[in-house]
């Protein structure tokens, strides 16, 4: 029997006290698919967290703060994927490759397949990112 590895959905604690509500995440478009990414302002915020912590020490509060936001980089992250691996498979679905439809079995196989859409690491946890948080 062979198993897969399924991602389970991220789960946030909640949001920096720093997160503005409005206007923190940016929408682009790459190849035809949306992709979340973090306004330059959250950005550069992280980037003077991160500078911080080279330097010196960040302060307890600093340090959650940055936690908080690798959360926020890995559930747009997983969102990032789960749009991308939507839309190719809707489109190989579409496109009349196959005469039968997909089962279960080969779905969960194609979308554990596809690699992230932009190489890269989260700088705090090490796991793939494709939402912009952590370049």
């Amino acid at each position: 029997m062979t198993s897969s590895s399924v991602q389970s959905v991220p789960r946030l604690s909640k949001l920096p006290a720093t997160f503005p509500t409005e206007g923190a995440i940016n929408i682009e478009i790459e190849e035809g698919t949306p992709v979340l990414r973090a306004t330059k302002a959250i950005q550069e915020r992280i980037e003077e967290l991160l500078d911080k912590r080279r330097d010196s020490q960040l302060t307890e509060a600093e340090e959650s703060e940055l936690r908080q936001y690798e959360e926020i980089d890995d559930y747009l992250s997983f969102l990032n994927r789960l749009v991308r691996n939507l839309t190719q498979f809707t489109a190989i679905a579409a496109s009349g490759t196959s005469e039968q439809p997909l089962t279960r079995k080969q779905a969960m196989k194609f979308f554990s397949s596809i690699p992230d859409a932009t190489p890269g690491r989260s700088i705090l946890s090490g796991q793939p990112t494709v939402c912009g948080l952590f370049r």
